[in-house]
């Protein structure tokens, strides 16, 4: 759920929100014959490459280990721009993972209909903020600012996205060759979008 916080802008607005309900990413990953997997035992592959999906060790993963995240993350709007705090669990362990600003016009994301304007890292456009490594349990913390202008990838974003931008992701990539890119996604077949926070702005305001 969103739960809007104590804190108000000039305008009674909510200025903290904290979102619990975390979404498995499903869209870029696939079975061995390139359909949406279902069952927990389905052994994945990334869409891009088809390249198989797997832990530090090299042990591919299979559908019931890449949806197991949980977590919430708590946004704050600053002065400067809006911080991201993040609290998880259920990571792949000692994965290693980017954080994303992916931000969407009206009517906000759809498979069908591309209304996707922005996509660049959490914190300083170069990506040297954006990443942290899970522990060996897969649990982790994370906090980074984005301010508001030029993504890293495409596109712009606002000082404050969960008020300001139609639809905002707060995205999680786990890099399978244990390597950050910077301020890009990665080549294709190294990576692979797991979780997201999703914000919607006519339900963020409290």
């Amino acid at each position: 759920m969103l739960i809007g916080c104590s804190e108000k802008d000039t305008d009674g607005e909510s200025l903290q929100l904290i979102n619990d309900q975390i979404v498995p990413v499903s869209l870029f990953v696939e079975d061995e014959d390139n359909n949406t997997p279902t069952a927990d035992e389905t052994l994945l592959f990334e869409t891009r490459a088809h390249a198989p999906v797997v832990d530090r060790e090299g042990n591919q993963l299979n559908w019931g280990q890449f949806k197991s995240v949980d977590g919430s993350v708590t946004v704050i709007g600053e002065a400067n721009g809006t911080r991201v705090n993040l609290q998880l669990e259920g990571l792949i362990p000692n994965g290693l993972y980017t954080i994303w600003n992916v931000t969407f016009k009206s009517p906000g994301f759809s498979t069908e209909e591309d209304n996707l304007i922005g996509v660049g890292v959490v914190g300083l456009a170069d990506g040297s903020e954006s990443y942290f490594r899970a522990n060996a349990e897969g649990k982790a913390t994370f906090s980074a600012l984005t301010e508001p202008g030029d993504l890293s990838y495409m596109g712009q974003i606002t000082r404050h996205p969960f008020k300001e931008e139609f639809e905002w992701h707060v995205v999680g990539l786990y890099h399978m060759d244990d390597q950050t890119h910077g301020p890009e996604l990665g080549p294709d077949g190294t990576m692979v979008e797991q979780f997201a926070f999703v914000f919607k702005a006519d339900s963020n305001s409290n």
